[in-house]
């Protein structure tokens, strides 16, 4: 049992959970099940290991048996929402430690029990229709990429969306959405205010878009540490989307992370279909009006153009009471 950042390139995972909204939160909730279900880390088993000197680990030979496997099963609920019985027990802890006057003992408790809380909090927000929703919708976006991406991903947990709102008065912005088993996260947000390129004479303000689109990718693909995407929808056609491609090129993400562009006007899906590290041509799709994954992407592009246009306001205000 362990952390991951990308479970899609891990080599022979039997299960994941996540994303989860803190990475630090997530190790301190690994910490408090690993005092109450001990549980080996360790990706090649040693036979001398801190954490079995600490009874925080069975050891390689127990990890073998029956009872261990049935632990294992205890965390894999716990780290699936099932979490009641886990918390009932460290209510009584701190309950126990507060009667003691222990308060130190009792604040740690309530850390313990906080971290836990608000690392699993996503799964009592999606029902069992939602996910199977989206699970089918998962299915749906993995196997379309394959066939007109050639892209073959190990799942579609997280879509972030793109957009540039460029509505002349000298002032150009990003905007980032995310999406977690299909619904917005908007902890996960990003503005990005763009201006080295303002100024070039001979530009429209439609032509700085595409430029836009690489600026703001490239700065986002600057933070590993907001956990990548499987998946980028850019507002926009071929261009954008080019854009888009250049800038995980440049990071050396196009294999693992899938792009698709959803035009305006016909409600298009750009999709470039990728050979040998180069876009060598353009798959242009239109889904069913009713189509749940059109839907979906819709919902994202739209929520992005709004975010966008929202953050323009703003800036644009800004230079208002400047001048």
């Amino acid at each position: 049992l362990y952390i991951v950042r990308r479970p899609e390139l891990e080599k022979d995972l039997l299960d994941w959970f996540g994303p989860f909204p803190s990475s630090q939160a997530a190790r301190s909730v690994l910490r408090t099940i690993r005092n109450v279900f001990p549980y080996c880390s360790c990706r090649r088993p040693r036979s001398s290991c801190l954490y079995v000197h600490l009874g925080l680990c069975p050891g390689p030979e127990k990890a073998k048996t029956k009872k261990y496997r049935q632990t294992i099963e205890k965390i894999r609920k716990i780290l699936n929402g099932n979490i009641s019985f886990l918390v009932g027990a460290l209510k009584k802890k701190m309950e126990k430690a507060i009667a003691e006057e222990a308060f130190e003992k009792a604040a740690k408790i309530k850390k313990q029990l906080d971290d836990l809380l608000f690392v699993t909090r996503r799964h009592h927000f999606l029902d069992d229709l939602s996910l199977n929703r989206y699970q089918y919708l998962d299915k749906q976006l993995r196997k379309m990429l394959l066939r007109y991406q050639n892209q073959e991903l190990f799942t579609i947990q997280k879509i972030e969306g793109y957009d540039v709102s460029n509505l002349g008065h000298g002032v150009i912005v990003g905007a980032m959405v995310a999406f977690v088993n299909g619904e917005p996260e908007k902890t996960l947000y990003r503005k990005f205010n763009i201006k080295s390129f303002l100024h070039k004479k001979g530009r429209t303000a439609r032509e700085n878009d595409p430029e836009g689109i690489k600026q703001i990718l490239c700065r986002r693909l600057n933070h590993p540490e907001w956990i990548y995407p499987q998946l980028i929808l850019i507002d926009g056609g071929k261009t954008q989307v080019s854009a888009a491609f250049a800038a995980l090129k440049e990071k050396n993400l196009h294999h693992q992370i899938g792009l698709i562009g959803l035009a305006k006007k016909e409600e298009t899906l750009v999709i470039p279909f990728l050979e040998k590290g180069k876009i060598s041509r353009w798959h242009l799709i239109k889904l069913s009006s009713r189509s749940p994954v059109l839907r979906l992407l819709q919902q994202i592009r739209d929520e992005s153009h709004r975010f966008a246009q929202k953050y323009y306001r703003e800036v644009y205000k800004k230079t208002l009471v400047g001048k």
